[in-house]
Formats: structure tokens, C-alpha cells, sequence
């Protein structure tokens, strides 16, 4: 959770830089960790033409929380 947190906010996949809380990277993470293993996207039936929406419910409420984060 916390790498997909610190690619989002460094733009890591040539993205613009997101931040987003820690509660609110969780449906992307998940995400991310489904795209990355071959056993559950075969399970969820997830292959190149498929689009799959995470929804980010959180920016950052705590910016101490969040810096701290990025470094870890």
C-alpha cells in the first residue's frame, strides 16, 4: 500500500503526481495488486481490453501522516 501511495505521488507511471490519504489508496493498491498477479486476474476475468475503476474517496487529511509515509 504504501509503494502504490508513493508511485501515485511521484508520478511513478507517467502520470501527474496524486496524493491521496492513507485510507483512500486502498482501492487503487488492491488495483495495482490485482493487475501485477496472473492467478487473480485470470479469476476475475481481467485481460488487456479490460478497464478497471478504483474510486479514491480520500485526499491527504494529514500531511505529517503522509510525509511520513513517503519516506518509509
Amino acid at each position: 500500500m504504501i509503494a502504490a501511495l508513493r508511485a501515485l505521488a511521484t508520478g511513478a507511471y507517467g502520470d501527474l503526481p496524486f496524493e491521496i490519504g492513507e485510507t483512500g489508496i486502498a482501492a487503487i493498491a488492491t488495483a495495482i495488486a490485482v493487475a501485477r498477479n496472473d492467478m487473480s486476474r485470470a479469476t476475475l476475468g481481467i485481460d488487456r481490453t479490460s478497464a478497471v475503476v478504483a474510486i479514491a474517496c480520500e485526499g491527504v487529511t494529514d500531511r505529517s501522516v503522509f510525509e511520513k509515509m513517503l519516506r518509509a
